[in-house]
């Protein structure tokens, strides 16, 4: 990836895109009911941009209509660039002091190589019942000994940075949704399924064991969980996605960082999990020092706010 592409990636975690216009949100005539993760090099360009490579067929033609669309039947898929720190360059989105919204603070400082990550993924779907499917995954340098976590949040609400060393602006609503990813020695040891309730905070819905030495672990209908670092085949990342080798310092020049060994990917089946299907507006990466941050472009606000202007 070159500087300009990665500086220009790094804007969209200061603060959420503007609206793209607005999608109905329908049932896929091809939904799958089995969840597998998606191809991430099949949906997105080395640049970040949606990829357009295939028709509805998946025969090689451009048809103008975005290939996650035509590959999975999906209603939405974000690119959520984030710079690589590895304890030695300035990452431009940090994030410290609570968890707590809107009381976590956006700096600009150094992250350490156990708790940085680069680049996310996030895909939605609305499979044949109706509910909607969430999908994600994102790069991570941690290879240290000890314990981390990364966590993927849904908001219905709009979270933004405004300016740095400021709060995140914006509050959590009944239902948003969090997907913890707990990380032992570099692997994924566990993880849990959590929505906020009426009593302001988050309780846990689903907790999944993470059976040791394997690629994947949940129920295939509802929740699934996979450590491509121990995986071959589809979700084996470093033949399926070429990852960046190289980070850039706040002053845009260029520093070295080992490949990302790994991503760690999720699915979840929001509608059979949650009971409900919201109308989720920002997504939220968050691990102990890390912050990735951006939104859906047709879901959500940015999509309400479309279709009230028409």
């Amino acid at each position: 990836m070159n500087n300009a592409n990665k500086k220009s990636h790094s804007h969209v975690v200061a603060a959420l895109l503007i609206g793209f216009g607005s999608y109905v949100l329908a049932s896929p005539s091809f939904a799958e009911e089995t969840l597998s993760i998606p191809v991430w090099a099949d949906i997105f360009n080395p640049t970040g941009s949606i990829k357009d490579a295939v028709d509805s067929s998946g025969f090689s033609a451009s048809n103008g209509v975005a290939d996650y669309v035509d590959l999975y039947g999906a209603v939405d898929a974000v690119f959520a660039g984030d710079n690589l720190s590895n304890s030695v360059a300035t990452d431009m989105s940090v994030g410290y002091g609570s968890s707590e919204l809107p009381y976590t603070v956006v700096a600009n400082d150094t992250v350490s190589a156990g708790h940085d990550v680069g680049n996310g993924f996030v895909m939605a779907s609305i499979d044949s019942m109706g509910d909607l499917v969430l999908y994600g995954g994102v790069e991570r340098l941690g290879t240290s000994s000890g314990s981390s976590y990364i966590e993927f949040e849904f908001t219905q609400g709009l979270v933004q940075a405004v300016a740095v060393e400021t709060a995140l602006r914006g509050e959590r609503s009944v239902d948003d949704l969090l997907v913890r990813l707990d990380l032992t020695d570099g692997t994924v040891s566990g993880a849990e399924i959590q929505r906020w309730n009426s009593e302001s905070y988050y309780e846990t819905v689903t907790s999944i064991q993470i059976t040791s030495g394997a690629a994947c672990s949940g129920d295939l209908l509802t929740h699934l969980v996979c450590d491509p670092s121990l995986a071959t085949g589809e979700h084996d990342y470093q033949t399926s996605f070429e990852p960046w080798t190289e980070g850039w310092d706040l002053s845009g020049s260029p520093i070295s960082v080992p490949a990302p060994n790994a991503v760690v990917e999720f699915a979840v089946n929001v509608g059979q999990s949650l009971g409900v299907s919201p109308d989720f507006t920002s997504i939220i990466v968050r691990t102990p020092q890390d912050l990735i941050l951006d939104g859906f472009r047709h879901m959500g606000h940015w999509a309400q706010l479309n279709e009230a202007s028409n």
